[in-house]
C-alpha cells in the first residue's frame, strides 16, 4: 500500500496544485483509508505494542493527523514525508 502511494505521487507530479489536490484526493484517499483499516485492524487482533510489529503499526497510527496531510496540501512530497 505504501509503495502505491509513492507511485500515485510521482504519476501526478507534473500536475498543477489544484489538479494535484483533486488527484491525490481521488485516488490516494482510499488507499491511506485501507492503510488506516488494515493498521486498525492487525492492532486489533492482539499484536503486543512493546515488540517491534507493534510499534511499527502504532507509529503510523499516532501519526496519522500528520500524514494525512498530504492530501490537503498538494505542495508536500510524499517522498519528504518518508524522510522525516
Amino acid at each position: 500500500m505504501i509503495q502505491k502511494i509513492y507511485i500515485m505521487d510521482r504519476s501526478g507530479k507534473e500536475l498543477s496544485l489544484a489538479k494535484k489536490k483533486l488527484y491525490r484526493d481521488q485516488q490516494m484517499r482510499s488507499v491511506l483509508n485501507e492503510l488506516r483499516q488494515w493498521i486498525d485492524s492487525e492492532l486489533q487482533q492482539g499484536v503486543e505494542p512493546k515488540r517491534a510489529y507493534g510499534k511499527a503499526l502504532s507509529y503510523p497510527k499516532i501519526q496519522w493527523p500528520k500524514l494525512i496531510r498530504i492530501l490537503d496540501f498538494p505542495q508536500i512530497c510524499s517522498i519528504l514525508l518518508h524522510t522525516h
